[in-house]
C-alpha cells in the first residue's frame, strides 16, 4: 500500500464532513482528537488553532500519554486567549480500545475512541465524544510517518450564564493528521492534525517519547 493511496482515504474520510461546520463559542477539549491507533506515549505541545478564525483565539494544547495507544488514557488541557481578551480553557481525559489490526484484507488498524472532557468560555460546556479512529505507520529509510484519521459524534451539555437555549447538542467531526519522525531521532515526533465539521481546529507540535518510538509494523 503506497503513502498516496493512504492519505486519499484520509481525506476523503475528512472532507466528508466539510460541508456540515458549524460556528462555536467554546474550545472544545477534545479537537483536534490528536489520537490514533499507535499514538505514541510521551508529551506534546501545539499550537492550535481553534475555529480557523480569529474569534475562537489561537493558544496551545499540553497532551500527556503514559503508554501507546490504544492502551491507557491521555490528558490533555488548552487555553487560548482570544480577540476580547477572555481566556478560554478547556481539558478532559481520552480512552481507546483496539478493535482491529491491519491485514491483507484491509490496510488500516482501527480503535474505538471516547473520553470526557469541558470547557469554559462565554459558558461552561462538557463533552463526551464517542468515535473510531484509523492509522497506518509508513516506514522509510530515513523517516517514519503515521498518518491517520478518526471521526467522533459529541454529546454536548451547556450551563453556566450565557448558555445555548437548548441545554443539550450533538456534534459531528472528523480529523485528519501526521505525526513524523527521523528513524535517528526517534524521541522526537513532529505532528499535525486538523479537525473538520462541527469542530473547526488546527494544531501543529512537538512530542517528546522517552525511550523512543515502539517498534511496530509498518508499510515500506
Amino acid at each position: 500500500m503506497t503513502m498516496h493511496r493512504v492519505m486519499r482515504i484520509l481525506i476523503a474520510t475528512a472532507l466528508l464532513l466539510l460541508a456540515c461546520s458549524r460556528t462555536s463559542a467554546q474550545v472544545p477539549w477534545e479537537s483536534p482528537q490528536l489520537l490514533a491507533p499507535g499514538t505514541q506515549r510521551g508529551v506534546s505541545l501545539f499550537y492550535v488553532d481553534y475555529g480557523l478564525r480569529p474569534d475562537d483565539g489561537t493558544g496551545f494544547l499540553l497532551t500527556y500519554r503514559g503508554a501507546d495507544a490504544p492502551r491507557g488514557p491521555g490528558f490533555r488541557l488548552s487555553a487560548t486567549l482570544p480577540r476580547e481578551d477572555d481566556v478560554r480553557l478547556s481539558g478532559g481525559v481520552d480512552v481507546a480500545v483496539a478493535m482491529f489490526r491491519h491485514s491483507p484484507a484491509f490496510p488500516l488498524d482501527v480503535m474505538w475512541t471516547s473520553g470526557f472532557g469541558a470547557g469554559y468560555g462565554d459558558y461552561w460546556s462538557v463533552g463526551l465524544p464517542v468515535g473510531i479512529s484509523a492509522s497506518r505507520e509508513i516506514a522509510g529509510e530515513h523517516v517514519r510517518l503515521q498518518p491517520y484519521t478518526s471521526t467522533r459524534v459529541v454529546l454536548e451539555g451547556f450551563f453556566g450564564p450565557n448558555h445555548p437555549d437548548e441545554p443539550f447538542g450533538l456534534a459531528l467531526a472528523a480529523d485528519i493528521g501526521v505525526d513524523i519522525s527521523l528513524q535517528g531521532s526517534r524521541w522526537l515526533i513532529a505532528r499535525t492534525a486538523l479537525s473538520l465539521g462541527d469542530r473547526r481546529a488546527m494544531a501543529i507540535g512537538l512530542q517528546i517519547t522517552p525511550g523512543g518510538r515502539s517498534e511496530r509494523t509498518a508499510v515500506r
